[in-house]
């Protein structure tokens, strides 16, 4: 089976950090995945949830740029900030479209 597009450069470059429960992708990148009619994203929007280290996050989106040509904005949000759903970008994440891209094991949802 061939698998292709731009959430599998995603789950290949951000699988193999540490400390990560799961890795997400939201926002315009994942309405359209969806099949939510818009004009193209400019970039994707990926939530890295798990404690992992800022430094390898960032390491993970620039590789990501450099094979998609395109923008890769990334934030981390812990376990727990996932799991209570209080702050706002987890909630813009958690409630309109979102793909999970790597799951580790931790909680997933």
């Amino acid at each position: 089976m061939v698998t292709f597009g731009r959430q599998i450069v995603i789950e290949d470059e951000f699988r193999n950090l540490t400390d990560v429960d799961q890795v997400i992708v939201y926002g315009s990148w994942a309405r359209r995945h969806n099949g939510e009619m818009g004009r193209e994203p400019a970039d994707i929007d990926v939530m890295v949830v798990g404690s992992p280290g800022r430094d390898a996050v960032y390491a993970a989106a620039e590789r990501s740029e450099q094979r998609l040509g395109m923008a890769v904005n990334p934030t981390a949000r812990s376990a727990k900030a996932w799991r209570e759903g209080s702050d706002a970008l987890v909630i813009t994440a958690k409630n309109g479209p979102h793909l999970v891209v790597v799951a580790k094991g931790g909680e997933v949802a």
